[in-house]
């Protein structure tokens, strides 16, 4: 994992929000190969490995995992699906709005596949969710959680989720006006506008409602007499 994306990290328990605070055991090109994190708040662990941040097996005792079926828009590496064809790439790059290089793309399931495709493309850090350590990628994974995203507000740009816990956890993570890409078969969160949408997937954008602070006037001094 990138170290820039690892300064981001944050404990993904019911608490108040609190950095996970990482000790590198390895790190090769600023990629963080090996190390740990833990959360001063409640004491939860975690290792990297292989540049993977992986949680404790019984971090989500009780938990199920709740993948949506594969709709035919996309490919299933969990599954053995071929790898995305370039016209494939260049549509989930499109409906991501990823025109420019920079940034962090978040992608779980059938849309791990195409983390290589994107990552050549364009200079990218790619996360994927992977809870049950199954999906061979390229990029780097968070192993072992199946409905939060342990990371702070606003860290990806854009999000291709077939998982939908994974997309309600997702939102609070995405920058404002990030897309996110799911199949048809996941509902979609409040926060997400719904911009497109067929038969197989939908596209949305986050929308963050503006604090609206009330203006006060203060009190007007009166001229010393």
């Amino acid at each position: 994992m990138r170290l820039e994306l690892a300064e981001r990290l944050q404990c993904p328990r019911d608490h108040r929000p609190t950095p996970l605070v990482v000790v590198a055991a390895e790190v090769v090109d600023r990629d963080l190969r090996r190390g740990t994190a833990g959360c001063m708040e409640c004491g939860l662990m975690a290792r990297f490995q292989d540049g993977d941040l992986r949680f404790s097996a019984h971090a989500d005792a009780g938990r199920p995992v709740t993948s949506t079926p594969p709709s035919g828009g996309g490919v299933d590496p969990m599954r053995g699906g071929a790898a995305p064809t370039p016209a494939a790439i260049d549509r989930l790059q499109a409906l991501l709005g990823l025109a420019e290089s920079g940034g962090a793309v978040l992608l779980s399931g059938r849309y791990a596949a195409y983390a290589a495709g994107l990552q050549a493309r364009l200079d990218l850090l790619v996360v994927v969710a992977d809870p049950d350590d199954r999906t061979f990628t390229s990029a780097s994974r968070v192993i072992g959680r199946t409905r939060v995203v342990p990371f702070t507000e606003g860290t990806f740009r854009a999000a291709a989720l077939d998982d939908a816990g994974l997309l309600e956890a997702a939102v609070g993570v995405l920058r404002a006006g990030g897309r996110v890409v799911a199949p048809s078969a996941c509902a979609r969160p409040a926060a997400i506008a719904s911009l497109a949408a067929d038969a197989t997937e939908w596209v949305g954008e986050r929308h963050v409602t503006p604090t609206v602070i009330p203006l006060q006037r203060s009190a007007t001094a009166r001229p010393a007499t």
